[in-house]
């Protein structure tokens, strides 16, 4: 009976014995080569602390600006007020929605409590 954690009393076992150990061994090796080359590009990825995506875009400058088409940025006259109507209804309306749903989950709350 041969076991690979036991000394083979057997001298024509250590052949085998050998040939499995090292077929193991480069079997290994090479399974950890795509691990430790992971973990390299992973520590180098995370030294690098790119900044966040935010930051990027008003780094980019005024030179990107051209690019843009024309109507989007800033407006000014009488669609500036039309759009800030529309934003403070939808303000309005948001804060509602959630008022009834806070409601809503409370009742909901209080019911399961009492089942």
């Amino acid at each position: 009976n041969f076991s690979l954690f036991q000394t083979p009393t057997n001298f024509l076992t250590w052949p085998k014995l050998r040939y499995h150990r090292t077929y193991c061994a480069c079997t290994y090796s090479l399974c950890d080569f795509p691990t430790v080359r992971g973990t390299g590009k992973t520590i180098h990825f995370n030294v690098a602390k790119m900044l966040p995506d935010v930051v990027l875009e008003t780094n980019i400058g005024p030179s990107s600006m051209t690019v843009l088409p024309p109507g989007v940025g800033f407006r000014e006259g009488e669609d500036m007020d039309e759009l800030l109507e529309k934003q403070a209804d939808m303000i309005r309306y948001l804060q509602q929605h959630n008022a009834n749903l806070e409601r809503r989950l409370l009742y909901l709350q209080q019911t399961q409590l009492h089942s």
